[in-house]
């Protein structure tokens, strides 16, 4: 195919398309067999339309062009050979001309040539369309063009050459020739980003420093100076301006770090070589060990230590005077790449600094007037790699530590004290504890506390002697962070350079300052530091996985987290039960051996060990205990640490921690629902908090009710009375064995029945205005030298109040009357199932808040439930004795159901004598006469007597030797037994292969003589009167019949 390249006729194929290589050649004039190679290609872009192909390449060899190459329709290819050659060289001369560079030719890219009619059209087209672009190349205004320029193609290329996955061979070289090529300025600026953030001239290249970036600098530099020379007033000029001050001080700002960092690579690499002179020195290891210079920072190592022994690892080993700047995070550190660095910092906006740097001109000969302000990008991940660069000569010894200002003072931050202060945090917290422990704590000349002491005294400087809070925002980081072992490190630093600082300005100003005051709010921030400690270290586990963590700045907000819950879980970890819990909280409100860690006794030695012991001992414990629980052993701690109560006598609220406890043996069970001791557990804490409505905490005590009825209990009974496919709330795989259980689901029955009584207890959930002033007083009247603060709201209680609604009391009878159904079929569930439609609506999220009818409606149906239910109660009540009536659950559905207690009663008595039970109730029917409805027992009992003698008179014709004893009784009575018997039979059917002894009749018969006299109905007392005689009748004949077989005998 026929192409154009560097103002010649030629043609290109491909050499090897995998590695899209092209060599272009040219065939020698009038012989098309021989031909000349122009040169080998790397394709860059291809583009076919439906006349042309369009190939924009670039030579292998540096010194060649980046060309556009165009293919023509082979009729027209002799026609135009000639013209593109003529107006190829005319461009490529007069492009040349205009620049005026000592750089080889580049030729303009030409536009693409469009769809030929015919072959008379074809120069014209060729000629118009090359025009423009020939003419916009001598006027240097080719980057407006709509087509493709070459400027635009350099830029693309030096991307190319820059990427890592690139094929296009590359060097420094090379692409500094690239960048040469580049004339469009825009294009210049962008460059010079992209130069400076490539990590392969660095990584791939072996470029080190800033020198090649300089050099880029310093070409854009003499590029914008030729085009001033003509143009003037546009603003690409000074957008390119303002870019290479940006990276003048960019690079400045590296070379310090740079330097800084070769020379102690190559300090470190002669001390290497020189290590074996000191072999075999006879030194003592407990010579020159150095201790900390504060008593806070004795405390803050003990902390470290702590945190360590805890995690299982060794202790912090006192450095020797020789080592004391030793660090091996320093040593090994190595040096840090412009594109790093460049990739961290961005411009300081002018609304930080109110600095004009758009009217920099780089013709200044001061550096510092061209000079721009810059800070560390937003990201404290990616800031986090540079600060340990910038920061690492605070790893050394004093004599190197100002090389920290160099870096801000060319960044001109210098006097951001804020942001300086920030970044000082943000590298110290990135330490290794014993980095940061040994950097900062040890020795007389300590860079970080001398660095902290200048930032201070440009604190007062600047306020004119008027600082509130001494180092402001390195305090704000301490009170905000999450490594607190690290920030009471910290804190006890700067607390040492406020002293020294403060001291001097207290004898400056003439006591205008007051060292004491200005040292007051870092002492109350280690103060609160160390109980955070002592909080994070007892809570164990779930100190390490809170949402938010534990620091002074998310106590003091109120709004994450509660104290009071972290006491309930300290007391569960000694028992579940609330009295014994209850006995506790009495010894810790009480007892003189705990103190509060916030009072300024708490800062002496004793006192801080006596925490950090109980921290390690409490650790060590629960590692033991869960080495028990694993191996199913019973565990008794070896250790006595007080409880967390003890020293946060703040907080002692029994109600509220009850509360606390319930919720969380509710969560507890509801990780481990087979065991149904916790959830027991969790009521009797519910209990705790209150019977009735006058109870104080109203709110709270109604709303955790309501959420462990919601969240554990409910979803259980929906799934058991309607399946798991609509419960997402449980698992089925864990649920649904436990289920089937029926002794697990009648403890569970009887605990819910336990939950909702208490529900109904305490139903409403506002809380009565007096409740919340009291609630606002109690807040007001803690004690101020306490801390944590106890604050006005609960975060856990006031989420629970806001999501609950004031119980409907009919939904929650309907809910006591099917859970105490279900708490006495748990052996067969389907007595139920007929029913589940009239309750279908029961046991969602809002069931309890809306109206309900108390299932079943109809009222025989509510009967004969009722008779299943007690036909249930009595056969699991065998053959023991009943002295008093236990029938909790049916007297409870007898009230929702209106049906009289006392005819209840009479029902299970009636029931009891049916199944042949009277030995078991003979001692209970003669105490409960006045509890039972007379007037139903009797039709009953009646109906019962005559089921059994007509049973014992049938009993009697078939017995030969005792059928005489029937012609002996009273015919008309026999006949109405007869008769009601079989009337009554489908009322009280009884077991007929198990009748009990006629004595046991008898007895009955008797105890209805006895009430006879209080029955309304001579009917009934007629009829008492005839089972008494003919039962006493067949008694006495049996017995004559039995007298007669002995004596014949």
């Amino acid at each position: 195919m026929e192409v154009e390249f560097g103002g010649r006729v030629a043609f290109v194929n491909y050499v090897d398309k995998n590695a899209h290589v092209l060599q272009c050649y040219q065939y020698h004039c009038g012989d098309n067999r021989k031909k000349t190679v122009l040169a080998k290609c790397f394709l860059l872009q291809q583009e076919q339309n439906d006349t042309a192909h369009r190939f924009i390449v670039q030579p292998l060899s540096p010194t060649e062009d980046v060309i556009s190459t165009y293919t023509t329709p082979p009729p027209q290819q002799q026609e135009i050979q000639q013209e593109l050659s003529d107006n190829a060289s005319s461009a490529a001369q007069s492009y040349q001309h205009s620049v005026s560079t000592t750089t080889t030719f580049r030729s303009e890219v030409r536009q693409s040539v469009g769809s030929y009619s015919n072959s008379t059209r074809t120069s014209l087209s060729i000629r118009n369309s090359l025009l423009p672009t020939l003419n916009k190349s001598r006027n240097n205004n080719s980057t407006n063009s709509n087509t493709i320029n070459s400027t635009s193609l350099h830029l693309q290329l030096l991307q190319q050459m820059l990427a890592s996955d690139t094929m296009v061979p590359s060097s420094p070289q090379a692409i500094f020739e690239c960048l040469t090529n580049i004339t469009a300025l825009s294009d210049l600026s962008k460059a010079l980003d992209l130069l400076s953030l490539a990590k392969s001239i660095e990584l791939n290249m072996g470029v080190e420093g800033s020198e090649f970036h300089t050099r880029v600098i310093s070409h854009c530099r003499e590029k914008l100076e030729r085009v001033r020379e003509d143009f003037s007033g546009e603003a690409s000029f000074e957008d390119l301006e303002d870019k290479i001050n940006y990276h003048n001080s960019l690079v400045s700002t590296f070379d310090i770090v740079h330097n800084y960092e070769i020379n102690i690579l190559s300090s470190n690499n002669n001390n290497n070589n020189n290590s074996g002179s000191n072999f075999g020195d006879d030194t003592d290891e407990d010579e020159d060990l150095l201790s900390p210079r504060t008593p806070w920072q004795i405390e803050a190592l003990k902390w470290i230590d702590t945190d360590r022994v805890i995690r299982g690892e060794a202790t912090i080993d006192l450095p020797r005077e020789d080592e004391k700047n030793d660090s091996p995070l320093s040593n090994q550190m190595d040096p840090i790449h412009l594109s790093t660095f460049a990739k961290t910092c961005t411009r300081k906006s002018q609304k930080d600094d109110n600095l004009e740097i758009n009217n920099i001109s780089i013709h200044d000969e001061d550096e510092e007037s061209s000079s721009v302000p810059m800070q560390f990008c937003d990201s404290t991940k990616d800031r986090k790699i540079v600060l340990a660069h910038v920061f690492r000569p605070f790893l050394q010894d004093i004599f190197v530590y100002n090389v920290v200002n160099s870096i801000f003072n060319s960044m001109k931050l210098e006097n951001d004290l804020s942001l300086l202060q920030q970044y000082f945090c943000e590298w110290f917290m990135s330490l290794p504890a014993e980095t940061a422990a040994k950097s900062s704590t040890f020795g007389t000349w300590c860079p970080i506390l001398r660095w902290l002491q200048e930032i201070l005294t440009k604190e007062y400087e600047n306020e004119e002697n008027v600082v509130t809070i001494p180092l402001k925002p390195i305090l704000d980081n301490c009170a905000a962070s999450s490594d607190l072992p690290k920030a009471f490190l910290l804190a006890s630093v700067c607390l040492e350079a406020v002293s020294i600082v403060s001291k001097l300005q207290e004898k400056k100003t003439y006591g205008k300052v007051l060292s004491l005051e200005a040292m007051k709010p870092w002492e109350n921030l280690l103060r609160k530091l160390r109980i955070c400690l002592f909080i994070y270290f007892r809570l164990g586990d779930y100190g390490k996985t809170t949402q938010f963590p534990i620091n002074p700045k998310n106590i003091e907000a109120g709004s994450y987290f509660s104290v009071f819950e972290w006491i309930a879980r300290d007391e569960l970890e000694t028992s579940h039960k609330q009295d014994e819990i209850a006995k506790v909280e009495h010894i810790c409100t009480t007892s003189s051996s705990g103190f509060n860690p916030y009072d300024p006794d708490a800062d002496a030695p004793k006192r801080w060990k006596l925490l950090q012991k109980n921290c390690i001992e409490f650790s060590q414990d629960n590692i033991r205990k869960k080495e028990q629980r694993s191996a199913n052993k019973h565990f008794v701690s070896t250790y006595e640490y007080f409880p967390l109560l003890m020293y946060i006598r703040s907080h002692s609220h029994p109600l509220k921690l009850a509360a606390h406890r319930a919720l969380l043996l509710g969560s507890k069970w509801g990780g481990k629902p087979g065991s149904l001791h916790i959830l027991k557990d969790a009521v009797n804490a519910l209990k705790f908090l209150g019977g009735d409505e006058s109870t104080s905490y109203q709110s709270i005590v109604s709303s955790v009710r309501i959420e462990i009825w919601q969240i554990y209990i409910r979803p259980i009974f929906r799934a058991l009375l309607f399946g798991f496919d609509d419960v997402h709330e449980v698992s089925e795989d864990v649920m649904a064995p436990l289920c089937v259980n029926s002794n697990w689901l009648r403890g569970l029955a009887n605990v819910a029945g336990d939950v909702l009584e208490l529900i109904e207890m305490t139903p409403i959930i506002k809380a009565d205005d007096d409740m919340i002033a009291i609630e606002h007083e109690e807040a007001e009247e803690s004690d101020t030298n306490y801390w944590p603060p106890v604050h006005e709201n609960d975060v856990i209680f006031d989420s629970l109040i806001a999501r609950s609604h004031d119980v409907n009391m009919n939904a929650l009878h309907a809910h006591r009357a099917v859970v105490s159904v279900v708490q006495m079929i748990t052996d067969d569930m389907s007595i139920i199932e007929p029913h589940c439609d009239e309750f279908s609506d029961f046991f969602l999220q809002h069931s309890l808040y809306t109206n309900q009818n108390v299932p079943p409606a109809d009222e025989t149906d509510r009967t004969e439930l009722l008779t299943v239910l007690l036909e249930k109660k009595v056969q699991s009540i065998g053959n023991k004795v009943v002295d008093h009536f236990e029938l909790g659950e049916i007297n409870r559905l007898g009230v929702l159901w209106n049906i009289d207690i006392e005819q209840i009663r009479s029902r299970f008595m009636l029931m009891m004598y049916r199944f042949g039970k009277d030995a078991a109730v003979d001692v209970l029917i003669l105490s409960s006469f006045k509890e039972i409805n007379l007037e139903m027992f009797a039709t009953g009992a009646i109906g019962i007597i005559c089921n059994r003698l007509n049973q014992t008179m049938i009993a009697l014709k078939k017995a030969r030797n005792l059928r005489s004893i029937i012609s002996m009784l009273d015919a008309d009575t026999c006949d109405w037994i007869r008769e009601h018997a079989q009337l009554t039979s489908d009322e009280y059917p009884i077991d007929k292969k198990n009748l009990p002894p006629l004595t046991s009749t008898h007895n009955l018969v008797l105890k209805l003589l006895q009430i006879s006299d209080q029955l309304n109905s001579s009917e009934s007392n007629t009829q008492i009167q005839s089972l008494s005689k003919l039962t006493e009748d067949i008694l006495v004949q049996m017995e004559l019949k039995e007298e007669q077989t002995k004596y014949t005998l």
